[in-house]
């Protein structure tokens, strides 16, 4: 459907292909020009009113648009109300199937985590990420002074991990990439470890110590 902006940009469009085709610097060609650019003009509103009448003649049947009315048409269906049926059996068969679809999707999901984490190298590695996350910010609040992270970018902050509870899928994971300052301004290495909880995500318990693993 054509509403007025469409026509006034189809227009405007046009004018200024004639305009380019036929530049404003040609003055002998000014009254031909002026009357191409009446030409087209009326072109455009009358393909456009045409569109607009097609359109007001469908929703009155009942369609929503003219190109709908077609596309039933298309399909061999001839009432607006038949149309409407089969578009409403063809959305709700759509959304049985995108929930069925991310049924299954949740089930292997759920599955793979279940395999993952019967497995410690396989849920250290996978949540390792989060733990530190999540672990770091607790660690750090026991330095008294200044801290360093000693590990570069591309290195994790935990380097050893273990089961705490491999039925509820709760990991500890260990690590000694930091340095506290004394209140002497000597820097020390400290180990710590992070008691993570795979399933809530969230931290149970953070221990450190002087020294290193």
């Amino acid at each position: 459907m054509w509403n007025t902006l469409e026509i006034v940009a189809l227009t405007i469009a046009a004018f200024g292909l004639v305009n380019a085709v036929i530049p404003i610097k040609y003055i002998g060609f000014s009254k031909r020009r002026d009357g191409v650019f009446v030409f087209v003009g009326f072109l455009v509103m009358a393909f456009a009113a045409g569109s607009l009448g097609d359109d007001a003649r469908a929703r009155k049947s009942g369609w929503e648009s003219a190109a709908d009315q077609r596309q039933a048409q298309a399909a061999g269906i001839e009432t607006p109300q038949e149309w409407e049926a089969q578009r409403a059996a063809r959305e709700a068969a759509e959304a049985q199937r995108r929930r069925e679809q991310k049924a299954r999707e949740d089930a292997e999901k759920a599955a793979a985590d279940a395999k993952c984490l019967a497995d410690l190298q396989c849920a250290g590695d996978k949540y390792a990420v989060d733990a530190s996350i999540n672990c770091a910010p607790l660690i750090e609040r026991y330095a008294r002074f200044e801290l360093e992270w000693t590990n570069s970018w591309i290195e994790p902050k935990f380097s050893q991990f273990m089961w705490n509870s491999k039925s509820q899928g709760i990991i500890a994971y260990f690590g000694d990439k930091l340095k506290f300052q004394n209140g002497f301004g000597a820097w020390q290495n400290v180990a710590y470890k992070c008691i993570f909880d795979t399933r809530s995500s969230k931290v149970i318990e953070v221990t450190v110590w002087e020294g290193r693993l």
